[in-house]
């Protein structure tokens, strides 16, 4: 088991000794502060260093390029010193280029007029039969010899393979009146330049050209070298790049430091190991985890020192304490130099004290239980008894309780029934009332009719004539207008009586649109309107659809049409009566229907709808027409009926209908 299962195996336990939790205690207060110490260091410290060691490489690479600057302006100034000879192509110039060559830093110097053709040519000795035959040649492609036209100044060029020596060089173009002086380094001139200008440095060191190609190079492999970095490091134009970049060079991460000559166009790169490999980085990390280390060896040997010294007072203290749970009370108090368990240990002797305190009164009080233990017993005999008696009068009285609610029941039962038997009476009544009238007209009527047949047979065996004939037919047309109207006014009775009477069927349920279903119920009435000199005016849109009970719908408003034509426009003429319908949102048509005529009195408005209503203190009422109405409207159809009317203002009937009727009114 490793030291760290063993740590998370003592941590997870839910119990553990004093001297383990003061070990780990101490173990991770001399521990947290260093690792937070040292986090805070990686997490803040880590980018100051290597934003650090990146100004530091910039820094080296402005400064090595500072450097060849010098050196290279060195060489300008040397090759300068020609122009005045060179300016007159003779003799006088072949010497004085031949002495700057063996000065030892060019390869090979030409002298080019402005059309690229060679002047003067000065090789070295094992060229130097070559350079006769350079004369006149053309140069004019020459890549420095080009720079130098579109500059028309002193102008270094980028790598390149000389034309005459065949090896990869840079030269220097320096203008000479109307020639060109054009001087080829040697090979290994930038090398040593870079090598003096970086000595210092231990990590690679390279000079890269416009075009990306190595000029000279300093610890760099020569597959690296031969490498073209014009993808890696952005050109001179590229506007926003910084001077830092991550290059990866043999295999190793290195931030490369940038620095650019304006004058050579060219980029001085030098280096530093990335991330973890900086020796700067890797050191400071090191110090940090060496100190961990030592506050972690410091505190594995002072813990457990510590944590004994303090666990003996505990320890001193659970021994006192189990000397107490057995009722040792002769011990000594513990001491110690903790002032808290010093305090602890006196508090437990004052609890002691107070347990032996308590044994003396309990001891004294078992006699006292022992007393009211018999005393309970003897309250307990008594209690059985009082409740054996309640239990007798719970019995007796839940008997009584029981008769008074059957008495009670059948009390219930006979209310009801008398107020059955006194509704059923009035109904008789009123049934008997609105049936008195007509079939007593009718029963006139016939009498007066038997009546005059028995006199016209009198009459005709006395031999009467034509007068007494006519009198007879027209007393018989009036006695049986008032018998077929008697018995009209019956038969509408009985109707009125078996409709309220039948259950709430509508007839055949169907999808039917408004304006038709309303027109039609308006057509069987219409003639008996205009005989009276009434009209009526039907204000339907059509497309309002219903499903809905259509036979019903033409009931209630036939219904609504005959009792405006008897009661509304009754002893006048000239009424007008109209019915408009217009959807009402939430799935809900309004049909109004309205007349002119006298109105409803104000104390009938609330009953319009009762069966065996009596207006104007008539015998007879209205009947049953309206309540018909309101429970075809809202037994079948499933709406609501309102009226508002006033005396001499007319009435108007409001009806809310849903489009879809319910389920329930179709059985």
């Amino acid at each position: 088991m490793t030291i760290f299962t063993r740590f998370r195996s003592i941590w997870q336990t839910d119990a553990r000794h004093l001297r383990t939790s003061l070990v780990i205690l101490m173990l991770l207060g001399t521990l947290l502060p260093f690792v937070l110490v040292g986090t805070g260091f990686a997490l803040l410290g880590t980018p100051v260093i290597l934003d650090e060691e990146r100004r530091h490489v910039v820094s080296e690479a402005e400064t090595m390029a500072r450097h060849v600057e010098l050196v290279l302006a060195g060489v300008e100034r040397r090759l300068a010193q020609l122009v005045p000879g060179a300016e007159q192509a003779g003799s006088q110039s072949a010497q004085l280029l031949e002495a700057a060559f063996a000065e030892g830093d060019f390869l090979a110097i030409y002298l080019v007029d402005r059309d690229g053709r060679v002047l003067q040519a000065v090789l070295p000795p094992e060229r130097a039969k070559s350079a006769t035959n350079l004369r006149g040649a053309d140069l004019s492609q020459n890549p420095l010899f080009r720079l130098e036209r579109e500059a028309q100044s002193r102008t270094w060029s980028d790598r390149y393979i000389s034309p005459v020596t065949g090896h990869a060089t840079v030269g220097l173009a320096v203008p000479a009146g109307r020639n060109v002086l054009v001087g080829e380094m040697r090979p290994d001139f930038a090398d040593g330049m870079v090598a003096i200008a970086a000595d210092e440095l231990r990590q690679p060191v390279f000079i890269v050209d416009r075009a990306g190609e190595t000029v000279a190079s300093r610890l760099v492999a020569e597959s690296e070298r031969l490498r073209n970095w014009a993808g890696v490091f952005p050109s001179p134009e590229a506007a926003g790049e910084g001077p830092n970049l991550r290059v990866r060079i043999g295999g190793i991460d290195y931030e490369a430091g940038l620095a650019r000559s304006a004058k050579l166009g060219w980029t001085f790169v030098t280096t530093t190991p990335a991330g973890l490999a900086n020796p700067r980085l890797r050191s400071a990390l090191l110090v940090w985890g060496a100190g961990i280390a030592a506050s972690l060896l410091l505190a594995a040997i002072l813990a457990p020192l510590w944590a004994a010294r303090l666990n003996a007072p505990v320890r001193a203290l659970m021994r006192r304490t189990r000397e107490l749970a057995r009722s040792h009370f002769s011990g000594a108090p513990v001491r110690g130099h903790i002032i808290e368990l010093n305090s602890l240990s006196g508090d437990i002797e004052k609890m002691a004290a107070a347990i032996q305190q308590r044994q003396r009164e309990l001891e004294h009080s078992e006699e006292r239980l022992r007393a009211t233990l018999q005393t309970v017993e003897q309250l307990n005999t008594e209690l059985e008894g009082r409740v054996e008696r309640r239990t007798l009068d719970l019995a007796r009285a839940n008997r009584e309780l029981s008769e008074a609610l059957a008495s009670l029941t059948q009390a219930q039962d006979e209310l009801a029934r008398n107020e059955r038997l006194a509704a059923l009476g009035k109904l008789f009544g009123n049934v008997a009332d609105e049936l008195e009238r007509p079939v007593g007209s009718g029963v006139m009527a016939v009498s007066l009719l038997r009546d005059e047949i028995r006199r016209f047979g009198s009459e005709q065996a006395k031999g009467s004539g034509v007068a007494t004939l006519a009198h007879f037919l027209r007393r018989l047309e009036e006695d049986a207008s008032v018998a077929e109207s008697s018995l009209t006014r019956t038969a509408e009775m009985i109707a009125s009586f078996r409709a309220v009477a039948a259950d709430t069927s509508g007839g055949q349920r169907s999808r039917f649109d408004l304006s038709i279903a309303v027109r039609e119920a308006v057509v069987p009435v219409r003639p008996v309107f205009e005989r009276n000199g009434h009209s009526v005016q039907v204000d339907v849109a059509p497309g309002i659809m219903m499903d809905s009970f259509p036979a019903a719908l033409a009931g209630v408003l036939s219904s609504l049409l005959s009792n405006a034509i008897m009661h509304a426009f009754a002893g006048r003429a000239g009424g007008r009566l109209s019915l408009t319908a217009a959807p009402a949102g939430d799935g809900q048509v309004c049909l109004l229907v309205s007349d002119d005529g006298v109105g409803i009195a104000p104390e009938l408005t609330s009953r319009i709808f009762d069966p065996f209503l009596r207006p104007d203190g008539e015998r007879t009422g209205a009947g049953l027409s309206l309540h018909g109405v309101w429970h075809a409207v809202t037994a079948v159809l499933g709406g609501t009926i309102s009226v508002a009317s006033a005396r001499g203002r007319g009435t108007t009937f409001r009806i809310m209908l849903p489009l879809s009727a319910p389920q329930t009114g179709s059985r």
